[in-house]
């Protein structure tokens, strides 16, 4: 019993839980700034007045729920791309107690999110509890918000799909937080760094991170896509042309806000690793059997320069490209 508690103090356990901790800052500034100085009561109040048309057109409902099954899709093959490589670089011992860590904070994580949703926090209120107040009124959606599990009203039956959504791209980022913190703690600690096989080594860490930030760029994308079609599901129940553009427009700045959060999300799950591998590998530099050969020493240094944030390009489109694809899907979603 005491090997396994000592094993908590694993350095690469502790490089996952600090690279899931820093991916939720940016939501939680997100949740603080709406919360302080946006008032969501008169607006409230507007919104309980809007008139309703008979006729809905489910296209957008259609959009929305191949999205969904897409984004679930997406994060399934994610999720287990990373389940696969943290396995297989884990002894046994430590992988059970990593697993037992993971599913904790899984767990954390969905109770978390149902807890800020059911005290109705700003973020959550813009987010979807302003479209329920309108498709609860709709004789097309009525039926899909009666309460669920029977007498424990947990969710809007409607609300369980979007809530699995946010669920599976939860669970990628908690995946990704574990394997990456594993695969970071084999490169800063590893003793052996032959000269001969140290570009190897460096190569192998590049391509890594490249592909940890493209699997998240790709869910973050996916994930973009189909908060803004939710956003736009009760727009055409509103019977004004005045009122649905204004309310559209919330949606669309709600759509951007969002897809600005994945992107600053991604960046917080990138930048503990690529700090970890920049500090790594200067100081493998400093080494003396590196300083002894020049070439291998500007040949490293040269591309230490992936590491940092500002002359990776490539990492850089990835991380922006949750908010992009929120501000063309917000701009495609009016004209369809």
């Amino acid at each position: 019993m005491g090997e396994k508690f000592r094993l908590f103090s694993f350095k690469g356990i502790k490089f996952s839980v600090n690279i899931i901790l820093l991916s939720l800052v940016p939501v939680i500034l997100a949740i603080l700034f709406l919360q302080f100085f946006v008032n969501t009561s008169i607006y409230d109040q507007g919104l309980k007045k809007i008139e309703l048309q008979d006729n809905y057109n489910i296209e957008m409902l259609i959009y929305y729920i191949v999205s969904g099954l897409v984004h679930i899709i997406l994060c399934v093959i994610v999720a287990n791309q990373f389940a696969l490589g943290y396995k297989n670089n884990m002894p046994g011992i430590k992988l059970n107690v990593s697993r037992n860590v993971r599913l904790l904070f899984l767990i954390f994580v969905f109770l978390l999110v149902y807890f800020l949703d059911s005290i109705h926090i700003n973020l959550a209120y813009l987010s979807h509890d302003r479209l329920y107040i309108l498709m609860n009124k709709s004789e097309f959606f009525r039926s899909s918000f009666v309460s669920f599990p029977g007498r424990w009203p947990w969710f809007h039956l409607f609300s369980i799909f979007p809530f699995l959504l946010i669920c599976f791209a939860l669970a990628v980022m908690i995946y990704a937080g574990f394997f990456i913190g594993g695969e970071m703690y084999n490169f800063v600690y590893k003793q052996d760094f032959a000269a001969e096989k140290l570009k190897e080594h460096i190569k192998e860490l590049h391509r890594l991170l490249r592909n940890y930030a493209q699997l998240l760029s790709i869910v973050m994308v996916s994930s973009t896509i189909a908060t803004i079609l939710f956003f736009q599901l009760p727009v055409s129940l509103i019977k004004e042309e005045l009122v649905r553009r204004s309310y559209s427009n919330v949606s669309m700045s709600m759509g951007i806000c969002w897809g600005v959060v994945f992107s600053l999300t991604l960046l917080f799950l990138c930048i503990y690793p690529y700090k970890l591998a920049h500090k790594k590998i200067t100081s493998i530099i400093q080494m003396e059997r590196i300083k002894n050969n020049p070439q291998l020493e500007e040949w490293i240094d040269k591309h230490k320069s992936y590491y940092s944030f500002i002359w990776n390009l490539r990492l850089f489109t990835s991380i922006v490209s949750p908010a992009a694809a929120g501000i063309l899907t917000t701009i495609l979603s009016h004209i369809l």
